[in-house]
């Protein structure tokens, strides 16, 4: 997503990773299955760290006596929030990583698998977005693009130079 996504100048990425699975990466003790990740949780850190902020939604990671974490299985705890389980998984990264390696969010996943998303910092991203129509005569050609938004007596401004639209 993050190579093949078009994203627009100063726009905010914000990706949501909601699942109840561990992710497999390519240093997991090259265990054979062909989903592997090519990447690893570092690496996909790397990348996105001051780039993209990922918010996860999944199952706390428990750890063993000895300090290596437990994945394999699944099931409930006692407040009926997920949690991983079971048999020592290799290498496996943990989604709540990516949400704090980036500076976002995790939520416990729910028992009910109903997740609430506006307990997500993004409904004021969401609420407080506009679409702004352009119209032109020379759809193809270059344009300066000058926006300027008053809320009581506070002004904001961007002005985005050389756009095109093809």
């Amino acid at each position: 997503a993050w190579k093949h996504f078009s994203w627009r100048d100063g726009a905010q990425r914000i990706f949501i990773l909601i699942t109840d699975a561990p992710v497999d990466q390519v240093d997991d003790d090259n265990y054979e299955y062909e989903h592997v990740c090519p990447f690893t949780i570092d690496m996909l850190l790397d990348t996105l760290r001051g780039e993209a902020v990922i918010h996860a939604v999944c199952p706390d990671k428990k750890v063993s006596p000895d300090g290596d974490t437990i994945y394999m299985g699944y099931d409930w705890d006692d407040d009926g929030a997920a949690d991983f389980w079971d048999v020592i998984y290799g290498g496996a990264g943990h989604p709540k990583d990516l949400a704090t390696g980036t500076g976002g969010r995790w939520m416990q996943l729910p028992g009910s698998g109903e997740v609430d998303l506006t307990e997500l910092p993004i409904a004021t991203t969401i609420t407080q977005s506009w679409v702004i129509d352009f119209e032109t005569s020379d759809p193809y050609g270059v344009h300066d693009v000058w926006i300027q938004i008053y809320i009581g007596e506070h002004k904001g401004e961007v002005i985005w130079r050389d756009v095109t639209y093809h």
